[in-house]
């Protein structure tokens, strides 16, 4: 499943450092969430998806892979 955070967060203009500010989570954490080398967590998906006023779905890509 693909995550849609560098996406979402370019086009809102938030930084690195910005989300980590709001959310709490450390930047290079969220920068590991976007490269898909952790899955964040329940909990940070909600605080990321309120600081950016997005529904957490919009994170996912929920398509099956071909």
């Amino acid at each position: 499943m693909r995550i849609f955070l560098w996406e979402i967060r370019e086009e809102q203009g938030y930084s690195l450092r910005n989300l980590e500010k709001y959310t709490g989570i450390s930047h290079m954490h969220i920068y590991d969430i976007e490269r898909g080398l952790v899955s964040p967590t329940l909990e940070e998906i909600e605080k990321l998806a309120g600081v950016m006023r997005i529904s957490p779905y919009r994170l996912f890509d929920f398509r099956p892979a071909i």
